[in-house]
């Protein structure tokens, strides 16, 4: 009931209905090709790709036909396909995609992050500098008055603090590579 024949790469099969026949060309199909197989016998043409366990791993891509005759199906022509070296080659564009996207995702975070770094050193340290100036002028003309002299003291501690916190978070900012380098 079943009949081979083959060429490289390919191979087709001929699974002929009754009892016999079909029920072995079920038990020799895979679990995982079993409902594709099955779907072929109810009389819908099937395309299926599967991932052969065997030694070598191969990828194959199987094509179930019906056998069609005056009395309904009589068996299922399978043409199947060693499609390896196109998913394999679809693996490695896939790899490379994802290569590609993970490179450019982390140049443009860098970019994003010493954007962010200019901004905080340029502005925020301006603006700090500024204050810590404004402060120290209050600081030597307000020197008479106690609580203004502590007042102003206290803004030249915040100021200072801030400005180890805007330094801490450029550095935590600078780009992975400058670490990468030991830099």
């Amino acid at each position: 009931p079943v009949e081979t024949t083959g060429a490289k790469g390919k191979s087709a099969t001929t699974l002929r209905a009754g009892q016999s026949g079909t029920r072995a060309g079920i038990a020799r199909v895979e679990r995982r090709q079993k409902a594709p197989f099955q779907r072929a016998l109810r009389g819908e043409a099937v395309t299926f790709e599967n991932f052969a366990l065997g030694l070598d791993g191969r990828h194959v891509q199987a094509h179930f036909v019906p056998d069609r005759g005056k009395d309904g199906v009589r068996g299922v022509f399978v043409l199947s396909s060693d499609i390896t070296s196109r998913v394999e080659e679809e693996l490695r564009r896939q790899n490379e995609t994802l290569r590609a996207m993970s490179a450019k995702l982390r140049a443009d975070i860098e970019a994003e992050q010493k954007r962010i770094a200019y901004a905080l050193h340029d502005q925020m340290g301006q603006d700090l500098t500024v204050l810590r100036v404004h402060v120290s002028r209050i600081l030597r003309r307000w020197h008479e008055d106690e609580d203004l002299a502590a007042i102003a003291q206290q803004m030249g501690d915040i100021l200072d603090n801030t400005g180890k916190s805007i330094r801490r978070v450029i550095a935590d900012l600078r780009p992975l590579a400058l670490d990468d380098f030991g830099v």
